[in-house]
């Protein structure tokens, strides 16, 4: 109410634009200008969810942080910095925290066999 003195609207603050209303063409610009500051790190792996035992690796992304770390199809997560991963919510919260440059450990299983992988991003 302070900024843009309206209280029965919606009243949309980023950075120092303020928008009033629902105007949808203003959100549009917003969201194009703000694309390229919002980045949100990506695992590049396709998985599946294992109930009871963690997320099964379908696929691998060229070049991406799972690639880099050594994950492969057929592998199975369990936790990421020891925390259990048991649904693919989990696994998106947990690799979306981090920022560039950060890492995370991996526990996963391959053929049977625990191993310890890091991702950097």
């Amino acid at each position: 109410m302070r900024r843009s003195g309206q209280m029965g609207v919606p009243v949309i603050v980023a950075g120092d634009e303020v928008i009033i209303g629902f105007d949808r063409s203003r959100l549009a610009r917003l969201v194009e200008r703000m694309r390229g500051q919002i980045s949100r790190p990506r695992l590049g792996a396709l998985v599946k969810e294992m109930p009871g035992k963690g997320l099964l690796v379908g696929g691998v992304r060229e070049g991406s942080p799972a690639a880099q770390a050594g994950l492969r199809p057929g592998d199975l997560i369990v936790t990421v910095d020891r925390v259990p991963v048991r649904t693919i919510p989990d696994l998106q919260h947990m690799i979306g925290e981090r920022r560039p440059g950060e890492s995370a450990r991996l526990e996963i299983y391959r053929d049977g066999q625990p191993l310890i992988l890091q991702l950097a991003f």
